[in-house]
């Protein structure tokens, strides 16, 4: 059994199992962060749809055959997938931008100016800490929003056969 620090799931309830919640998380994390980082699938990700979806997947694997889950479920499944995907979104990023610079298809950036390199490291470095955040609100809010549609559709209801009589059949 993998052990988790205790204080990041503690609202959690105790009938999901954690290594379920986890390997849920780095699978779509991997998944959503490579469909993210293919030039053209990576257009819904500018309103964020891939992280939601993410988050909203993940949170469906997790609850898939739980009769209930709580909204902070949903926030703390949806929030490690952000997190998961955040790491797994910017490998595939750096990847994907060196397979398509070596095919030849990518914009040829030329020899870098001094100052370039610094201001390019700055751009870097705070598009890391939006997409963090972006992953995170994102991720969480998917998990909610799958919770709470699980919430509003309900079940359908077992009706209940009519007892059989003992008695001759047909009758």
């Amino acid at each position: 059994m993998l052990k988790f620090p205790a204080y990041i799931l503690d609202t959690m309830r105790e009938d999901l199992e954690i290594s379920r919640v986890i390997l849920s998380c780095l699978f779509f994390g991997i998944v959503v962060g490579f469909i993210g980082a293919v030039p053209i699938l990576w257009i819904p990700n500018i309103c964020c749809l891939w992280v939601l979806a993410g988050g909203f997947a993940t949170t469906f694997a997790v609850g898939y055959g739980k009769s209930r889950m709580e909204v902070a479920d949903g926030a703390i499944i949806g929030t490690l997938f952000g997190v998961s995907h955040i790491v797994f979104g910017e490998i595939a990023y750096y990847l994907v931008s060196g397979l398509v610079g070596a095919l030849g298809m990518g914009v040829d950036p030329g020899p870098a100016a001094e100052g370039e390199l610094i201001s390019g490291l700055i751009v870097a470095v705070l598009y890391l800490g939006l997409d963090a955040a972006r992953s995170i609100v994102f991720g969480a809010a998917g998990g909610v929003l799958y919770v709470t549609l699980k919430k509003t559709v309900k079940e359908p209801q077992k009706q209940e056969l009519p007892a059989k009589r003992p008695g001759r059949l047909g009758k």
